[in-house]
């Protein structure tokens, strides 16, 4: 078995680091909408949607991260001293990731 050492905070900061752009992106596609929604096209509307889309491409990229990080340590590759700021990494991608679908 090799062993890495991991800065646990460095692995929380990466899974949960696209978190408040993609909140940013999010309210002001809806605040956008809301305002001027009526006078937009259903293209303009898709066009609008592009980098919202892009943002939660990186966060289910960043999910996928997190498996990983679970199969290592179900394999006994990677521990961390204290996880729970693990869990709540988790917990802030999958809100997130229902947030940015319900904005959809």
């Amino acid at each position: 078995m090799s062993t890495t050492k991991f800065n646990t905070n460095e692995l929380i900061g990466i899974l949960t680091e696209t978190i408040p752009a993609i909140e940013r992106h999010e309210i002001g596609l809806l605040e956008f909408i809301e305002e001027r929604g009526p006078e937009l096209s259903e293209e303009n509307k898709r066009e609008l949607e592009r980098p919202l889309e892009s943002a939660q491409r990186i966060l289910r990229e960043n999910i996928e991260l997190m498996k990983t990080i679970r199969e290592k340590q179900a394999n006994g590759d990677l521990r961390f001293l204290d996880p729970v700021p693990f869990r709540n990494a988790v917990l802030r991608l999958k809100a997130a990731i229902a947030q940015a679908e319900a904005a959809k």
